[in-house]
């Protein structure tokens, strides 16, 4: 156990959240989210909103979550232990540059 064996096979969990979507995350908390220092407490949090939007289940309607996805929910923190941030995120207002010819 824990040795790297080259015959199995290895899977992985990635989350990817491009910039915009962290500074929407903050702007949701009402935080500015810009370095990684500011981001590293709210890990967990972030975390937790990833899985929850993109979900493993055990149906096909959608209403079954797998106990595996459910423990990597809950389970699973980064540095710090979640604080329970409800995340939403808040897209910034465009500016009305545009005039109608």
């Amino acid at each position: 156990m824990g040795v790297y064996d080259p015959e199995q096979t290895v899977r992985r969990i990635e989350v990817r959240l491009n910039h915009q979507i962290i500074r929407e995350i903050g702007l949701g908390m009402g935080k500015e989210l810009e370095l990684f220092v500011d981001i590293v407490p709210h890990l967990t949090d972030i975390w937790r909103y990833a899985l929850s939007r993109n979900r493993l289940n055990l149906d096909d309607k959608h209403e079954v979550l797998d106990p595996f996805w459910q423990i990597l929910m809950e389970d699973v923190f980064f540095y710090v232990p979640a604080e329970g941030l409800r995340i939403n995120r808040k897209k910034k207002k465009a500016l009305a540059y545009w005039k109608k010819y």
